[in-house]
């Protein structure tokens, strides 16, 4: 119980100087920091959570993914290469709101972190003119970029879920079709309910020439998906590629790289990704995570509400669905004492989990679309709250008959 409370200690103070607009990546340093000193972690501990950090191959990929993504934008900003691609889809769509939803969706297909703020200008620039606030973008961007993560194999939660649970993949993702469809739904209203943006009923005529331009807009972007998912190339690779690629195209000589490097590449946003990074070790290394089976054990919480409470905390807590799987899975598999559970179970855990981390602050696509909107926490993390707690109890009632 004494664990569990200064999970909460530590989860508030973290809340709270975020809503403050402290510095995300002080903030998270300090709470990782508090953590250790609350569970009386040495200094042992704090340097293992930090070379795990800073060796881990996944971690140093993400953050030269960041930067490059960061400097592939701007490439493509000042070459209007953005814009045309937007443009080129509102006419080809007819509905601004439609646009808006669909470019996160449609970077979201990348399995990184990176893309979250890959989508961000792009809603940018079709959110023109609508009177969206930087909390409404904020929301558009980080609800949307997460609409896949459910039913798509190649994010390594779902793969995780199917292994650790002891159920396979394809009754799993069977479980889980509906549920970019409830996310659509559910994000809507909090999205579009107040935006000054017409649902066209036509569509602009020039449709070839609208096509060619999404096609160069979306090239770079279908090039990185083709070379992630079909050639199963890292992230940061795929990005250089097509960055270089973009550079030799243009003609950037290195005096225009040397200047769109310093422009674009935000230290304060690549030190609170790996201040995230960091807190997440810190949970691992000192067994806060594992702290809370006591609690569940003590209060003699139902197996099935256990599968739902545990990933949602560890969830909050983390901000990671692999995280979720890798702490909690285990837990509940100790929980109930088989190898397996059955196919729902091991759904109603991944949503749960996937609330938890859609809710914590510590999700890098919060802190990244957050930061690039330079949006008020609170107002942002409010917007967020409702439609999440609203799919998650739609998505356990839909399993509970399922």
């Amino acid at each position: 119980m004494v664990d569990a409370f200064k999970i909460v200690l530590v989860f508030v103070v973290l809340v709270v100087f975020l809503m403050r607009r402290a510095n995300m990546g002080a903030v998270m340093t300090g709470s990782a920091i508090l953590l250790g000193i609350l569970f009386q972690l040495d200094l042992g501990g704090f340097w293992r959570a930090l070379v795990q950090t800073t060796t881990n191959v996944l971690n140093v990929e993400l953050i030269v993914a960041l930067g490059l993504i960061m400097m592939l934008e701007a490439l493509m900003g000042q070459e209007g290469v953005l814009q045309g691609m937007v443009t080129s889809l509102r006419g080809l769509v007819g509905d601004s709101r439609v646009v808006m939803a669909a470019l996160p969706a449609l970077v979201g297909l990348i399995p990184s972190a990176g893309g979250a703020i890959f989508s961000a200008p792009m809603v940018e620039e079709v959110s023109r003119g609508s009177g969206a606030s930087a909390e409404t973008k904020t929301f558009i961007n980080y609800w949307y970029r997460h609409v896949w993560e459910y039913v798509l194999p190649l994010y390594p939660a779902l793969l995780l879920t199917a292994q650790v649970y002891g159920v396979s993949v394809a009754s799993l993702m069977l479980l889980m079709l509906p549920m970019p469809f409830l996310v659509v739904v559910f994000g809507w209203p909090t999205a579009f309910w107040r935006l000054r943006v017409p649902a066209s009923k036509t569509v602009d005529p020039h449709i070839g020439e609208h096509v060619r331009n999404l096609a160069v807009g979306l090239g770079p972007v279908l090039t990185i998906l083709a070379l992630v998912l079909v050639l199963r190339m890292s992230i940061a690779i795929a990005v250089l590629l097509v960055l270089m690629a973009l550079i030799v195209a243009y003609r950037y000589g290195p005096a225009r790289i040397a200047i769109m490097l310093k422009d674009s590449v935000s230290l304060d946003v690549l030190f609170a990704v790996f201040a995230v990074l960091w807190f997440k070790e810190v949970l691992i290394v000192s067994g806060a995570v594992q702290a809370l089976t006591p609690v569940l054990t003590a209060w003699h919480i139902p197996i099935a509400a256990a599968f739902v409470l545990l990933p949602l905390l560890v969830g909050v807590l983390t901000g990671s669905p692999q995280a979720v799987v890798g702490t909690a899975g285990p837990i509940l598999i100790g929980l109930v004492g088989m190898p397996s559970v059955s196919p729902e179970l091991a759904a109603s855990a991944m949503v749960s989990g996937y609330a938890g981390c859609m809710l914590s602050p510590a999700h890098l696509c919060f802190v990244l679309t957050n930061g690039y909107f330079h949006a008020d926490f609170g107002k942002s993390f409010r917007m967020v709250v409702l439609p999440e707690l609203a799919l998650l109890a739609a998505s356990l009632a839909y399993l509970a008959f399922a």
